[in-house]
């Protein structure tokens, strides 16, 4: 099956390279993964994040017609300074967080948030994937000019079970969910160091983004 992170069978076609309005319509808690690859085996909490590109579309379908291109990124759920997620945060928001504003920030608050994205092609096993290779804030000129998004809002973390929106998912994404430690003996919890108890919660105070 494809890896997480990589386009649905779908979206053969992948996304043209430069820098492109992106509006971010998924984020999804995939749970604690065993993997191993050219550096060993390592574990991580694993948070996927998916972005539609508004004014750069296409027809994967013909009779769906036209729609954006979207691509995705896979970070381990960590809040080191030195970690991705935390430095794409901080480039998106456009400032570093403050110790306050990192406790109680909710991942679920970037849905639906944009941003401006700068999506390279990379080469593997005879296919071209799309990828994020920087964030930035959208400039103040062109914030009253985000269209709706065109993807329907996904907010998803492994805790909710095998409810409506995971049957909603793509079959790769349910079976990489399904392969997580929490599903299968590993630790319940759902909690990570570094973040709010529960990073998903609405507790009507989240930090706006």
């Amino acid at each position: 099956m494809p890896k997480l992170g990589q386009a649905p069978k779908s979206q053969s076609t992948p996304a043209p390279e430069g820098n492109h309005l992106a509006i971010c319509y998924s984020v999804i808690d995939a749970g604690t993964h065993t993997e191993t690859g050219k550096f060993g085996t390592k574990t991580h909490h694993k948070i996927k994040v998916s972005w539609e590109l508004p004014e750069e579309t296409h027809t994967f379908k013909e009779e769906r017609g036209p729609e954006p291109f979207s691509v995705h990124r896979t970070y381990n759920f960590t809040t080191d300074e030195k970690g991705n997620l935390r430095r794409d945060l901080e480039a998106w928001r456009g400032k570093k967080f403050t110790p306050d504003e990192l406790d109680s920030f909710e991942l679920f608050d970037l849905v639906g948030v944009p941003c401006m994205v700068t999506v390279v092609h990379n080469n593997s096993d005879g296919k071209t994937y799309a990828n994020i290779s920087a964030i930035a804030p959208v400039p103040k000129a062109m914030k009253g000019s985000v269209p709706p998004l065109h993807n329907s809002q996904i907010r998803y973390d492994f805790s909710m079970g095998r409810n409506d929106t995971f049957s909603k998912l793509p079959k790769f994404m349910q079976d990489f969910i399904g392969q997580c430690a929490e599903w299968n003996g590993g630790d319940k919890s759902s909690s990570t160091a570094g973040v709010a108890d529960d990073p998903f919660a609405d507790d009507g105070d989240s930090i706006p983004f």
